[in-house]
Protein backbone atom coordinates (compact mmCIF):
# COMPACT_ATOMS: atom_id res chain seq x y z
CA UNK A 1 0.00 0.00 0.00
CA UNK A 2 3.22 2.54 0.83
CA UNK A 3 4.62 2.04 -2.17
CA UNK A 4 1.35 2.28 -4.29
CA UNK A 5 1.08 5.99 -2.49
CA UNK A 6 4.62 6.44 -3.57
CA UNK A 7 4.11 6.02 -6.96
CA UNK A 8 0.79 7.99 -7.28
CA UNK A 9 2.60 11.09 -5.65
CA UNK A 10 5.64 10.79 -7.95
CA UNK A 11 3.63 10.84 -10.90
CA UNK A 12 1.31 13.42 -10.07
CA UNK A 13 4.68 15.30 -9.40
CA UNK A 14 6.02 14.33 -12.99
CA UNK A 15 2.49 15.40 -14.87
CA UNK A 16 2.59 18.70 -12.83
CA UNK A 17 6.23 19.78 -14.22
CA UNK A 18 5.79 18.66 -17.65
CA UNK A 19 2.56 20.16 -17.93
CA UNK A 20 3.55 23.20 -16.57
CA UNK A 21 6.42 23.62 -19.08
CA UNK A 22 5.13 22.11 -22.51
CA UNK A 23 1.79 24.79 -21.85
CA UNK A 24 3.49 28.10 -21.24
CA UNK A 25 3.72 31.01 -23.69
CA UNK A 26 6.74 33.64 -22.83
CA UNK A 27 5.91 36.95 -23.94
CA UNK A 28 8.26 39.64 -24.89
CA UNK A 29 7.94 43.79 -25.13
CA UNK A 30 9.92 45.48 -27.32
CA UNK A 31 12.59 47.89 -24.93
CA UNK A 32 14.71 49.19 -27.04
CA UNK A 33 15.39 49.34 -31.43
CA UNK A 34 15.97 45.74 -31.62
CA UNK A 35 15.84 44.74 -28.04
CA UNK A 36 12.99 42.37 -26.36
CA UNK A 37 12.27 41.60 -22.56
CA UNK A 38 10.50 38.47 -21.37
CA UNK A 39 7.60 40.22 -19.48
CA UNK A 40 5.04 37.65 -18.83
CA UNK A 41 4.34 33.87 -18.89
CA UNK A 42 1.05 32.60 -20.27
CA UNK A 43 0.79 29.03 -18.14
CA UNK A 44 -1.79 27.90 -19.82
CA UNK A 45 -1.29 28.16 -23.46
CA UNK A 46 -4.82 26.38 -24.75
CA UNK A 47 -6.84 29.06 -24.00
CA UNK A 48 -4.70 31.76 -26.39
CA UNK A 49 -4.36 29.56 -28.79
CA UNK A 50 -8.01 28.57 -28.87
CA UNK A 51 -8.42 32.56 -28.94
CA UNK A 52 -6.30 33.03 -31.99
CA UNK A 53 -6.89 30.10 -34.16
CA UNK A 54 -10.96 31.64 -34.04
CA UNK A 55 -9.56 34.85 -35.53
CA UNK A 56 -10.07 35.54 -39.30
CA UNK A 57 -6.99 35.64 -40.43
CA UNK A 58 -5.43 37.00 -43.65
CA UNK A 59 -3.59 34.43 -44.47
CA UNK A 60 -0.61 34.28 -47.27
CA UNK A 61 -0.31 38.72 -46.13
CA UNK A 62 2.91 40.53 -45.74
CA UNK A 63 2.62 43.73 -44.02
CA UNK A 64 5.37 46.54 -43.59
CA UNK A 65 5.04 47.89 -40.38
CA UNK A 66 6.64 51.26 -39.45
CA UNK A 67 8.66 50.01 -36.25
CA UNK A 68 9.16 46.82 -34.96
CA UNK A 69 6.56 44.77 -33.47
CA UNK A 70 5.46 46.02 -29.69
CA UNK A 71 5.45 42.25 -28.19
CA UNK A 72 5.98 38.91 -29.77
CA UNK A 73 5.66 35.07 -28.48
CA UNK A 74 5.89 32.05 -29.90
CA UNK A 75 3.76 28.88 -29.66
CA UNK A 76 5.75 25.68 -29.60
CA UNK A 77 4.15 23.10 -32.74
CA UNK A 78 5.05 19.85 -33.20
CA UNK A 79 3.22 18.89 -36.35
CA UNK A 80 4.19 19.34 -40.05
CA UNK A 81 3.62 23.43 -40.13
CA UNK A 82 6.31 24.59 -37.14
CA UNK A 83 6.34 26.81 -34.84
CA UNK A 84 4.12 29.66 -34.51
CA UNK A 85 5.79 33.08 -34.45
CA UNK A 86 2.95 35.89 -33.22
CA UNK A 87 4.24 39.76 -33.56
CA UNK A 88 2.04 42.18 -31.92
CA UNK A 89 1.92 46.17 -32.44
CA UNK A 90 -0.70 48.12 -30.49
CA UNK A 91 -2.29 50.62 -32.93
CA UNK A 92 -1.80 54.39 -32.25
CA UNK A 93 -4.94 55.45 -30.90
CA UNK A 94 -4.00 52.32 -28.00
CA UNK A 95 -7.46 50.86 -28.77
CA UNK A 96 -6.77 47.75 -30.93
CA UNK A 97 -3.85 45.43 -31.88
CA UNK A 98 -2.59 44.30 -35.16
CA UNK A 99 -0.97 40.88 -35.42
CA UNK A 100 0.81 39.08 -37.71
CA UNK A 101 1.90 35.27 -37.48
CA UNK A 102 4.44 33.37 -39.47
CA UNK A 103 5.66 29.86 -39.57
CA UNK A 104 7.94 27.98 -41.95
CA UNK A 105 4.73 27.95 -44.41
CA UNK A 106 2.82 31.01 -44.52
CA UNK A 107 2.67 34.74 -42.70
CA UNK A 108 -0.74 36.11 -42.00
CA UNK A 109 -2.04 39.61 -40.45
CA UNK A 110 -4.93 40.67 -38.46
CA UNK A 111 -6.29 44.05 -37.23
CA UNK A 112 -8.06 42.98 -34.00
CA UNK A 113 -11.81 44.51 -32.95
CA UNK A 114 -11.52 46.50 -29.53
CA UNK A 115 -13.08 44.18 -26.97
CA UNK A 116 -11.27 41.19 -28.48
CA UNK A 117 -7.98 43.40 -28.30
CA UNK A 118 -8.35 44.04 -24.35
CA UNK A 119 -9.48 40.50 -23.83
CA UNK A 120 -5.99 39.39 -25.86
CA UNK A 121 -4.11 42.26 -24.36
CA UNK A 122 -4.95 41.21 -20.76
CA UNK A 123 -4.54 37.70 -21.17
CA UNK A 124 -0.99 38.05 -22.97
CA UNK A 125 0.77 40.49 -20.01
CA UNK A 126 -1.65 40.68 -17.09
CA UNK A 127 -2.62 44.70 -18.07
CA UNK A 128 -5.25 46.24 -19.30
CA UNK A 129 -4.56 47.84 -22.72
Amino acid sequence: MRTLIVLLLGCLLLSGCVSEDSGSIMVEERKGEDQYEEIFKVKDSREVIEFLDNLRWQTETQVMMQHLADYRFTIKDSGEEGDWRYYVWITPNGDQLEMTRENNQTDDYIRISEEDSQYLFNVLTGEGL
